[in-house]
């Protein structure tokens, strides 16, 4: 097919399935009551029916109702991912919202509740809503702030983190309604709408929201103060001198507390998904007007004021770098609050993001987390994608972008700055986001818990939602910049984000865009990405090299040994006068890549900047990978086989006295690939010399979920011993909860010395054995259990024996602080 007829295919199909979108627009007004950390007010929703279907309902979220009793879909979560806090938190600490006088053309309306979640309402109409047709709601309302469980909730106090607080419209879009309750893991899907929202509350309270503050003399006077106070505190060089003002400052604050004092702020916003706001007594304020007439408001609590000073300057650069690479900011606003939740580091709302994480001089975490959320704004802000149904849009999109920032800023080597935490002490690398990647996503590659990127949430656990929907999707999009080109890739993304923004799109759409402009087939790449668990392990097969005229000639030729096929890589041809050509290997493993070069030919490397994520870095050379000798372990390097040299040291009081060698591990400790480790000593008192070296491998999906082969020499405490183990690992992807292990080995041993063993349990003797350990583990909320069973035989000239041991623990929660045990033993043994 011709790469016309290709883009016009792919452009009919995009308009086979109409697409619509409804028209939404609130007007609330609320007051908080910090006494009783309640809220109350009245909400009138106006809906336009823009789809071609006639309803005869309206679900809405009441998500505060997630955490008014253990039958919520959020209490169940927690329950299932083992998290107790929520079951045994006090009634008065949780939280709830009571819809009342729903109403519409003054007729009272019924409702229900979803048949297994309190936080969904189905609001019945008086009237069918044709196509086109219009309706307005209006409602009381009240609710109550729980302390953070989650993301929504009051901390510190008087401190109140207002997110999914009020009566929300339910998407429905060409799938129909998504009555999706609310989850600590897995995040939000909105109809864009316009808001206009009153809040009152104590006039000494601090507030910053979604949408702009509307005309309010009085409050821009206050918050104007308080930006004073900041700058002055600012000034301070000395951290004495700022503890000191702090203090004063905290006591002028709180003269002018008064909760029966109130103030009402009014914000709009157009074309958001959602509404947020945060409010507390002493809050400080960092502003900074941005280019293009965007407002960035820090609210940072007091004692965070100098580690925060730069909060705005990272949301420059933020603005700078994704409106380069992504598009145009299309808010007028993009403040940061210091504040506190359960459900990561920081949380996004349109304009707006709450941030839990501190900083220090020794990490660049806070700009991190302020970038990434920050950023979210394009992603889950702007491109109001379904995150619940497919978390990569909204969370592998962004993290894409934030690596790309970090590198692009600070280098590969961007997260730790280590020398500022160690001095002259400091042994270790700094780590960067590709290493974290690699640990995070890859750690499950090895461990065979690899899962595909088009699942829900729900189908994820804890571990495997960051490791997939954060770190596989940015290395699907690393793979596919490089499968596309850079340009390509570029356009592709200001195209996405051009059509997209301020809809729903969904990965069909921007896989259709990719397809489109780069004129390259996305089926297989989809497959192998979004729909499956595939990855490369490229390896060079060998190389030709012939002199044509006064050139040379090198022809490479590739493999890629894993399980994903046809993926292109990039080629470096280094020579002898330190010369780096370039290629590119098309996944072809008959069609070689050609090379023409001056020097002689001195190695070849794939995909030398690790660009496509790989199970196996060290077969990428044609060379031995390096070798690297470190005297103090050091951060792990997946490209190079480290050698790890530490002192070892134990006290032996009976014989040995003290034991000093050196110790060591080398290969790969994180994914168990050629890992070895051991140590030699010397005792000082017997002059003993002992030694353990053992040596293991990993093999994803040998059998079960993986497979750990290992080898093990020792010779110390009177005992020589050899060991060949075989131990494989089953656990599914999403239930870690339950694990079952089996492991085989062989040992021959020799005891030769009873000068550490007692005579009366031991005697010397040489003999062989087989052993068999099968292990199950269950653990959950309140309780957990496993059991084990053991068997071993033992054969020689002069001993023969079975032995067998059935073992079982159980343990139940009773309250907080309390819970009952149970163990069993159970032995045989025949000689």
């Amino acid at each position: 097919m011709n790469r016309l007829l290709f883009i016009l295919l792919f452009a009919g199909l995009s308009f086979a399935g109409t697409y619509f979108q409804q028209d939404v627009r609130y007007t609330i007004n609320v007051t908080l009551h910090p006494a009783d950390k309640t809220y109350s007010g009245s909400e009138e929703i106006w809906y336009k029916n823009n789809s071609p279907d006639t309803l005869t309902f309206i679900w809405l979220h009441l998500y505060p109702n997630a955490y008014k009793d253990e039958t919520t879909p959020f209490a169940k979560q927690q329950a299932y991912y083992n998290n107790p806090k929520f079951h045994y938190s006090k009634k008065a600490d949780r939280g709830y919202l009571n819809v009342k006088n729903l109403r519409s053309e003054e007729q009272i309306l019924q409702t229900q509740f979803k048949s297994d979640a309190i936080d969904e309402m189905k609001v019945l109409l008086s009237r069918p809503l044709a196509p086109g047709d219009s309706i307005l709601l209006s409602m009381d309302f009240e609710g109550k702030f729980p302390i953070v469980f989650s993301r929504m909730g009051y901390f510190n106090k008087n401190y109140f983190a207002a997110s999914q607080w009020y009566p929300k419209v339910v998407v429905y879009d060409a799938s129909g309604w998504h009555p999706d309750s609310y989850l600590n893991m897995g995040e939000f899907y909105g109809e864009f709408a316009q808001f206009d929202v009153q809040i009152t509350l104590p006039a000494h309270y601090v507030i910053d929201a979604t949408g702009m503050l509307q005309n309010n003399p009085s409050e821009t006077a206050r918050m104007d103060s308080i930006i004073a106070e900041t700058k002055k505190l600012l000034s301070l060089p000395k951290e004495k001198d700022r503890s000191k003002f702090i203090k004063n400052y905290l006591e002028k604050r709180k003269q002018v507390h008064n909760d029966s004092l109130l103030k009402t702020v009014r914000f709009i916003a157009n074309d958001v998904h959602d509404f947020a706001w945060f409010a507390g007594p002493d809050y400080m304020i960092l502003q900074k007007h941005q280019p293009n007439h965007v407002l960035t408001n820090v609210l940072v609590m007091p004692r965070d004021v100098w580690d925060w000073r730069h909060v705005p300057d990272y949301v420059t650069k933020t603005l700078y770098f994704y409106g380069k690479h992504v598009g145009k900011f299309q808010y007028p606003k993009a403040s940061v609050v210091d504040g506190s939740m359960a459900a990561g580091g920081g949380m996004e709302y349109p304009m707006i993001t709450i941030i839990s994480s501190g900083g220090n001089n020794w990490s660049r975490m806070l700009e991190m987390v302020v970038m990434h959320e920050t950023g979210h704004d394009w992603f889950y802000g702007m491109l109001g994608s379904n995150e619940r149904r497919f978390p990569f849009m909204d969370e592998g999109f962004n993290s894409f972008m934030e690596r790309k920032y970090m590198e692009h800023y600070y280098g590969d080597k961007n997260l730790t700055m280590l020398d500022s935490l160690l001095g002259k002490w400091n042994f270790l690398d700094d780590i960067g986001e590709r290493q974290l990647g690699q640990i995070t996503y890859g750690s499950l590659v090895y461990r065979g818990l690899d899962q595909p990127l088009n699942l829900p949430t729900s189908a994820y656990s804890p571990q495997a939602y960051s490791a997939m929907s954060y770190h596989k999707a940015t290395f699907m999009l690393y793979a596919l910049e490089y499968y596309v080109g850079k340009p390509t890739f570029a356009r592709i993304m200001h195209t996405y984000f051009e059509r997209w923004h301020g809809k729903h799109p969904r990965p069909e759409d921007f896989f259709r865009i990719a397809s489109e402009i780069s004129g390259k087939n996305m089926d297989w790449f989809v497959k192998e990405w979004i729909n499956g668990t595939s990855y490369c392990d490229f390896t060079i097969e060998g190389s030709t090299t012939k002199r044509v005229g006064t050139k040379l000639q090198t022809n490479v030729y590739l493999r890629n040994q894993g399980t994903m096929q046809g993926m292109p890589a990039p080629v470096y041809l280094i020579t002898e006068a330190g010369d780096t050509l370039q290629a590119r290997w098309e996944g072809q493993p008959d069609v070689p890549v050609e090379f023409i070069h001056s020097a002689p030919l001195q190695e070849v490397v794939v995909n030398l900047h690790k660009t496509i994520f790989e199970s196996n870095y060290l077969n990428n050379r044609s060379s031995l990978p390096p070798v690297e000798i470190n005297f103090l372990a050091d951060m792990p390097k997946f490209d190079t086989y480290q050698i790890n040299l530490l002192p070892y040291y134990w006290y032996d009081k009976y014989v040995d006295k003290h034991r000093v060698g050196i110790g060591f591990w080398s290969g790969e400790a994180i994914f168990n690939h050629l890992f070895a480790r051991g140590h030699v000593f010397y005792g000082s008192a017997s002059g003993q010399v002992g030694y353990k070296m053992v040596l293991s491998n990993r093999f994803p999906g040998l059998i079960g979920n993986s497979t750990d082969l290992t080898a093990e020499i020792k010779d110390d405490d009177g005992l020589k011993r050899i060991t060949a183990k075989l131990e494989t690992f089953f656990s599914h992807p999403k239930d870690y909860r339950k694990k079952t292990s089996l492991r085989l080995n062989l040992n021959h041993i020799n005891l030769y010395s009873m000068k550490y063993n007692d005579p009366a349990v031991f005697e010397k003797s040489t003999y062989s054995s087989a052993g068999l350990d099968l292990h199950h583990s269950e653990q959950f909320m309140l309780h957990r259990w496993d059991v084990g069973f053991t068997g071993e035989i033992g054969f020689s000239e002069d001993v023969s024996y079975e032995k067998f041991s059935l073992t079982g623990f159980y343990q139940q929660d009773i309250s907080k602080h309390s819970n009952i045990r149970l163990r069993f033993f159970s032995a045989a043994l025949q000689e």
